[in-house]
């Protein structure tokens, strides 16, 4: 069937591209991995944010090769979709174009990338998101509101206690 949604769109006439950012990366690696691909530069995690989290500050180079064939001009908005995680996405890196980041200004200086220096918000037309968890689970507010979480927990404390830690294994 007809299972593609970049296929579809751009069979109906609507421009749309696909990106492709790390699979197992946070939610703020794939925003500023997506911003990369979209201007068609090296993906930049900003100053404070790779210091904290211990991994290289510079990714991969998007130079010659934006998403959209040519590097966004920043002038034209743009609609984003998020499916799955790609919502919490979509949605951080929409903020950090509206709002950038207080943190990575200051611990960049001069050196600091444009999507930490937020003011583009309108750059943003639409942020759409479908299978996202944009807040969270109800299931897991039901079992904190009736107290089930702790019960489990005490459950579990006690398997622990009888059998050793391989109960659970």
């Amino acid at each position: 069937g007809d299972t593609d949604l970049i296929e579809i769109l751009n069979d109906n006439g609507v421009e749309a591209y696909e990106a492709s950012v790390g699979p197992f990366s946070s939610a703020w690696d794939r925003a500023c991995e997506l911003y990369a691909q979209l201007t068609g530069t090296v993906v930049d995690y900003g100053a404070a944010h790779s210091a904290a989290h211990n991994h290289d500050r510079y990714g991969y180079d998007y130079t010659g090769n934006a998403l959209m064939g040519e590097n966004w001009d920043m002038q034209t908005a743009i609609n984003i979709i998020g499916h799955s995680f790609g919502g919490p996405t979509v949605r951080l890196f929409s903020s950090l174009m509206a709002h950038g980041d207080a943190e990575e200004k200051a611990a960049s200086g001069e050196d600091v990338s444009p999507l930490f220096e937020g003011g583009h918000g309108e750059l943003i037309h639409s942020v759409t998101t479908f299978s996202s968890p944009n807040d969270g689970t109800p299931i897991a507010d039901f079992l904190v509101e009736c107290k089930l979480i702790s019960l489990i927990a005490v459950f579990g404390n006690i398997l622990g206690c009888l059998f050793g830690d391989n109960v659970m294994m």
